[in-house]
């Protein structure tokens, strides 16, 4: 069931509205035509939040779509449990499918980053729920990732994820000094840091200092990593993806090297890949315009570029 609880104009049109989905309470930033029927749903990832599409969301607006940017569960005035066992793969794949219901669109475009991407690849692949096209930014498949992962350079990039395991010692690291390492990691994420404009910063900093804010937000990678096996012998189970997919890499992303964006054709039937040479790995937020054009190029079928394998 679906009920809307309220709603404040964010920004330039954008609005941020709270609903009622299954008993629980989600943040949706929404602007576009809300009447319409082609979604474009937009999954953020961390240390983000839903604040990091404003500028993909008004120029997909400007194309017509009915845009949701959902905080998801964990994130700003969204449910927020303290359990790990809340942030299950599967619940999180769930949540999507709820927002998929919630929109009751005719076509669903998934637009993601980094954990929303991890999210959006698993409910693609598990046919969670109606699905169009999907777009990925620096987030491997995950059979990308269990090959990548087995590599040392990967391993040295992606040292946090292990360090996450722990109880409550990175929400403490983080938090302190008014979320200082919070801040550390949106900058070493930028590779035109300039482009980080202090504004920005104070709504990522705020959102992880909320009360269980970090603790929500960290519980994603101790729920993934608890449940790689069962998830990994669930995503074996389906064929190749055959919804047309782009991914968009930034090539200085200093967390996942450009090797967890190779081979993804091996898994996808209509692969897109674009790579920005000159960006890291909040690439969404980076080069705003250059996302923009190939995001508008790719939906409307102007320019395609296309790996294939038989």
């Amino acid at each position: 069931m679906q009920a809307v609880l309220g709603s404040e104009l964010m920004r330039d049109g954008i609005k941020s509205q709270i609903f009622r989905l299954d008993g629980m309470d989600f943040e949706v930033l929404t602007c576009g035509n809300q009447q319409g029927d082609q979604l474009a749903l937009f999954l953020h990832g961390f240390p983000e939040c839903a604040y990091q599409w404003r500028h993909q969301m008004e120029r997909l607006a400007e194309l017509g779509y009915k845009c949701w940017a959902p905080n998801q569960r964990g994130y700003g005035k969204s449910y927020c449990p303290s359990e790990v066992s809340e942030y299950h793969p599967n619940l999180l794949m769930d949540d999507v499918a709820r927002f998929v219901k919630a929109a009751n669109c005719k076509t669903v475009t998934l637009i993601t980053h980094d954990w929303g991407g991890v999210v959006a690849w698993n409910y693609a692949i598990c046919q969670k729920g109606p699905l169009d096209r999907l777009v990925i930014m620096n987030a491997p498949h995950p059979f990308i990732a269990q090959r990548e992962m087995k590599k040392w350079n990967q391993i040295r990039r992606a040292w946090f994820m292990l360090f996450f395991q722990l109880p409550s010692l990175p929400e403490f690291l983080l938090s302190r000094n008014g979320g200082a390492g919070v801040v550390q990691m949106l900058k070493m994420g930028f590779y035109r840091k300039e482009r980080l404009k202090p504004d920005d910063i104070e709504v990522y900093r705020s959102n992880a200092l909320r009360p269980n804010g970090l603790k929500g937000m960290i519980n994603w990678y101790r729920a993934y990593f608890q449940n790689l096996s069962s998830l990994r012998l669930e995503l074996k189970k389906h064929p190749k993806l055959q919804v047309p997919t782009l991914l968009i890499w930034g090539e200085r992303d200093v967390a996942l090297g450009k090797g967890m964006s190779e081979g993804t054709e091996k898994y996808v039937e209509q692969l897109t890949v674009k790579y920005l040479s000159e960006s890291g790995h909040f690439v969404a937020e980076e080069a705003p315009d250059e996302v923009n054009q190939i995001l508008t190029d790719w939906l409307s079928k102007r320019v395609i570029f296309t790996k294939k394998v038989g």
